[in-house]
């Protein structure tokens, strides 16, 4: 059994559910967020089906019946809250202004959220691969083979593959018009890059971006969904806590709450007002509060993974300096000019990329002998 790696045919592998082809800061975002936020989901579901998420203090004239009836109206219809020392609302449009809208469907929200940040997750694994190399494979298939006698076949099919893949990809010409579109391409703009050999660079800054487009916009997006000031919530909670406030309960996620609702005896309509308890908020307010800390924590964490990767595949410096290193476990004596070719010419911003996902994802010696056996492909040609 085979499987193809790009333009290469290699042996068959295990597929690992454990991606390999972007580093931690990612992995925390497309698995151990969706992870927490389904898990988050299913505690929701849980309290919803197997507990009492709401109990109503119904009028003494009512029987069991009748009492079902109250709780099953008032958690489809929803509920309103007035803090205990205010009036309450006579006109029913101001009290449906206060109605909470959003505990039916915090399990579905949560669903949401974890496709949301899932979903940069999917286009970079159905996007890379048009940049004529299948990183993950690749990545895979140098892990399974760093020991024994396979490694020189690993080390080598790998090299064949990725010469062939850079000479496909390189730039044709050079000039400042082609240095600019690299310029641009590498930032946002991969469709650019793939004759500029900036493909995989520009699309995989585009994905880390997009991490931290939907961990702000959710923040954001959550004040739609919750009907409420979730921006800073946590910012009130740290400013309860330095202040040693008791910590009551929040107006955000109340778990005293109003239903009104009407009953047709004939002709005659009956409107009632009672006292429900929400026992789901009580879940719900810890689970919104430590998901506003995590999103603030991913959102610092992908914002300085993404600013170090722009440093290291836009400061032409740092590739030089990231491939010169690997120079030292060349035997041949390698010219400054030499280097240059290779680093710039040839390998380009997609070729130091990927050998920074293989440094990344397998070990430093695989990429020394990759990379020597890129050098020998290269050619002696260029050697002064």
């Amino acid at each position: 059994m085979v499987f193809e790696l790009g333009l290469i045919t290699l042996p068959n592998i295990e597929v690992f559910p454990v991606y390999s082809d972007d580093d931690i800061t990612d992995r925390l975002y497309h698995r151990w967020t969706v992870i927490l936020l389904v898990l988050l989901s299913i505690i929701v579901i849980l309290v919803n089906f197997v507990g009492d998420p709401i109990r109503c203090w119904c009028p003494a004239e009512f029987t069991d019946s009748h009492c079902n009836y109250t709780e099953a109206f008032c958690w489809i219809k929803n509920t309103y809250f007035v803090p205990k020392d205010d009036y309450l609302p006579e006109n029913v449009p101001e009290r449906e202004d206060l109605e909470i809208k959003y505990y039916q469907w915090v399990s579905i929200i949560l669903l949401f959220l974890a496709l949301c940040f899932k979903a940069p997750n999917m286009f970079w694994r159905m996007l890379n691969t048009r940049g004529g190399i299948n990183l993950e494979k690749t990545v895979h298939y140098c892990n399974t083979n760093q020991i024994g006698a396979q490694r020189e076949e690993c080390v080598q099919i790998v090299g064949k593959f990725l010469d062939r893949w850079l000479m496909t990809s390189k730039r044709a010409h050079y000039g400042l018009v082609h240095t600019v579109i690299e310029k641009i391409s590498t930032c946002f703009c991969f469709c650019l890059g793939r004759r500029n050999g900036t493909y995989l660079a520009g699309l995989y800054l585009c994905i880390k971006f997009s991490y931290l487009f939907v961990s702000i916009g959710i923040l954001l997006l959550l004040n739609k969904f919750l009907a409420m000031e979730y921006t800073f919530y946590g910012v009130e909670l740290i400013d309860n806590l330095v202040k040693n406030k008791e910590m009551r309960e929040s107006p955000l996620f109340p778990r005293v709450t109003l239903c009104d609702f009407q009953i047709r005896r004939l002709q005659n309509v009956q409107r009632y007002t009672i006292q429900c308890v929400l026992a789901i908020n009580l879940y719900n307010e810890k689970i919104f509060a430590f998901l506003w800390f995590w999103l603030v924590i991913i959102t610092f964490i992908g914002l300085y993974s993404y600013f170090i990767w722009i440093k290291r595949l836009m400061v032409p410096s740092r590739r030089i300096g990231f491939v010169r290193k690997y120079f030292h476990h060349i035997d041949k004596k390698v010219t400054k000019n030499a280097k240059g070719k290779f680093i710039r010419d040839y390998l380009a911003t997609d070729g130091v990329f990927v050998l920074r996902m293989l440094e990344y994802n397998t070990s430093e010696m695989m990429v020394v002998d990759v990379v020597k056996a890129l050098w020998d492909r290269f050619g002696d040609s260029v050697l002064v």
